[in-house]
């Protein structure tokens, strides 16, 4: 089995605090791929600006630098050089593996992980989504290590972290979705909802941490709102006709408990995950019945 890692280092020159994340997740993912099961083949591919490349450790693969950033395309707009999903996962598609994982540069691996994903990959699952917990940054050791026998922390509701095989990387649509703002996490969960065979959400699998206990940090209005209407705009049309209601996480629950989980995430959308399942009852309403409905109206 090969599997391909790619994450989006970033300069941190004028962030101290981002740079001292990435590097406990650099470390973090040098460790974890040391306790690689054997008979398994890893690629650690760095997706980034030729400024961010000095960050990336021996041993990996750096991708062909991104040129485009909302910088670029939108200067009168956006000035934060914000990356796009759609090119970092264009990077990843240009080298052959069996499986992908994508996971953002602010979250750390335990030496497991490696061995957890494969397990569930062997089982048959196409696509894993792999929740992380927080961790107060007060309080984190300064050194990565002692951090994988902590017993503290919390639940995070977000996506953060992606496993899927080369056919449904293919197939992922997030349009022009940037980085560093909320929404990226949901395109590309909605896109392994709609698109996985056998697809699983981890939201207690304590495989990922993250230095940090907000749940949803402070972002600027207009990149957020630009994200969002991408995703409703064009990401889920795209992925409408693929969508069906089991494939949603939680679909075996009972339906007062599968409501009451999708609320609390804010990542997962109470309005979107029940019109899929009117457009699903509707399918399956013998067609006599809706025609009479219609004509009725």
């Amino acid at each position: 089995m090969h599997l391909l890692h790619v994450v989006n280092p970033v300069s941190c020159a004028e962030n101290a605090h981002l740079a001292h994340i990435q590097s406990f997740t650099l470390k973090s993912m040098q460790v974890a791929c040391a306790a690689l099961p054997k008979d398994v083949r890893l690629t650690q591919l760095a997706v980034s600006t030729p400024a961010a490349q000095s960050h990336v450790p021996n041993g990996w693969v750096c991708a062909p630098s991104l040129t485009r950033s909302m910088a670029t395309e939108s200067p009168t707009r956006f000035k934060r050089p914000l990356p796009f999903m759609k090119d970092i996962l264009a990077r990843a598609k240009s080298y052959t593996a069996d499986f992908y994982i994508y996971s953002n540069i602010d979250i750390l691996l335990q030496p497991s992980f490696y061995a957890f994903v494969c397990r569930h990959l062997r089982a048959g699952y196409d696509a894993l989504i792999i929740n992380r917990r927080r961790i107060p940054v007060l309080d984190a050791p300064l050194d990565v290590l002692s951090l994988y026998s902590t017993r503290w922390g919390r639940p995070h509701p977000g996506f953060d972290c992606f496993v899927m095989s080369r056919a449904i990387l293919m197939r992922i649509q997030v349009a022009n979705i940037c980085l560093g703002v909320p929404f990226v996490g949901v395109a590309m969960a909605y896109n392994l909802f709609a698109h996985a065979h056998k697809g699983r959400l981890f939201d207690a699998a304590n495989q990922t941490y993250h230095l940090g206990m907000q749940v949803l940090p402070p972002v600027d209005a207009r990149y957020y709102w630009y994200n969002r209407r991408l995703f409703f705009g064009e990401v889920v049309p795209r992925l409408w006709s693929f969508m069906r209601p089991d494939r949603l996480p939680y679909a075996t629950l009972p339906w007062w408990l599968r409501y009451w989980k999708w609320g609390w995430n804010p990542s997962l959308f109470v309005f979107l995950n029940t019109k899929l399942y009117f457009k699903a009852h509707r399918r399956c309403m013998p067609m006599q019945h809706r025609t009479r409905r219609t004509r009725s109206h």
